[in-house]
């Protein structure tokens, strides 16, 4: 059975995602229901699709907090950005009992976001997560990535991708592992978007660059085949699964030469941090300062 969680409260206005992606159902499935359009068939299907599917939860832990439902097959979601308001959903989480659920593996709403969607997939179950860079780079859920799934793939999309969010985002492919202790052996794919076919202001005008439709052309390609494809693509990198793990971070599009981009038409892009993640910009850095110059008997 399809789930789809929004967070909100008794607000109407907390309604406008649940009633947009009703609307969008509506036209996705309005040729079936032309076809069937008794009263037995529409009752059918607004009691088992339609107002069962979307489900708006207002609570303080929203989606955190069902764990009783059966794992997923497929996941599809793009967790909150934010690092405000993790500490009281943390709280909540220990209120709730569900510290089990949850490690402290890293900060802001997504590192939490990130645990549920593995937790929450079957074994061989599939996720495609937009996530933020912030979350590319914490070490500790990269990690607990590498132990519980499969990782498929990683698409670098430009920044202002969602016109609200200044920050560069990732597509992630997961695979959960049906055995935690397994080691990966198949490459990954590294896809790098610089235009989305629409314009990233609030406009959002249609523009005839696409890459994602190639992303997409292509990503499949490689799963029919992950350990012989080969890509003939400027934008598409294979990378072996060794080369990532020992990465200190998956921000793919780094991958790509000055020279690479050039011949892309890409500059790079102007990244936006809050104050937290300043701070923790900041203190890494200092950290591999200090690992730096103790390599050399030189006390900071």
């Amino acid at each position: 059975m399809a789930r789809g969680y929004d967070k909100g409260t008794d607000e109407k206005e907390d309604e406008r995602t649940i009633i947009l992606a009703k609307a969008n159902m509506l036209i996705y499935f309005s040729d079936l229901l032309a076809l069937y359009n008794s009263d037995a068939h529409l009752e059918e299907f607004s009691n088992k699709a339609f107002n069962s599917v979307f489900q708006l939860i207002r609570t303080n832990l929203g989606s955190f907090g069902k764990h009783d439902d059966e794992p997923y097959d497929l996941i599809l979601t793009n967790p909150p950005y934010v690092t405000s308001g993790s500490a009281s959903l943390k709280n909540a989480i220990e209120g709730a009992g569900l510290e089990d659920k949850f490690l402290p593996l890293g900060r802001g709403t997504e590192a939490l976001a990130i645990q549920w969607i593995v937790n929450n997939l079957k074994p061989s179950g599939e996720a495609l997560v937009v996530v933020p860079d912030g979350l590319m780079n914490q070490r500790a859920v990269l990690e607990f990535l590498v132990e519980r799934c499969f990782i498929r793939g990683i698409v670098a999309l430009p920044s202002r991708t969602f016109y609200s969010t200044p920050k560069k985002t990732y597509i992630l492919a997961l695979n959960r592992k049906t055995n935690a202790g397994a080691e990966q052996t198949e490459p990954v794919f590294a896809f790098f978007v610089s235009e989305i076919g629409e314009s990233r202001d609030a406009r959002r005008i249609v523009i005839e660059q696409n890459d994602l439709k190639e992303a997409v052309s292509l990503f499949r390609q490689f799963n029919g085949a992950r350990t012989t494809f080969v890509s003939l693509s400027l934008r598409c990198k294979i990378i072996p699964f060794a080369e990532l793990k020992a990465s200190r971070n998956w921000l793919v599009d780094r991958s790509w030469t000055k020279a690479e981009k050039a011949e892309l038409g890409v500059e790079d892009d102007t990244v936006e941090v809050d104050e937290t993640e300043f701070v923790d910009l900041v203190k890494d850095a200092g950290e591999q300062i200090k690992m730096f110059l103790s390599a050399f008997n030189v006390s900071a």
